[in-house]
């Protein structure tokens, strides 16, 4: 199934900030949550339900590995509008 150009965005959007994050917080490799970035999006969209007024921040789970950096960009990226 061919993704559509706004689902790719997202899905760029989520690999890149988990990127980022990792590579500020100067801990772990950006490999697991650049190639994760497709399933979180899907289970974000498709299989998962979010209350969207009351996100957890970064810190709700107090890690800073790269699978928590995933996670936090995907709740982002995958739960607010456009």
């Amino acid at each position: 199934m061919a993704a559509k150009p706004i689902e790719l965005l997202a899905i760029n959007t989520i690999r890149t900030l988990s990127m980022d994050a990792v590579q500020a917080a100067n801990s772990g490799h950006p490999g697991t949550p650049m190639a994760l970035a497709p399933v979180a999006y899907v289970l974000w969209n498709e299989t998962l339900r979010y209350d969207r007024p009351s996100p957890p921040g970064p810190t709700a789970t107090g890690s800073c590995s790269p699978a928590a950096m995933r996670r936090c960009c995907s709740t982002r990226c995958c739960t607010w509008p456009v």
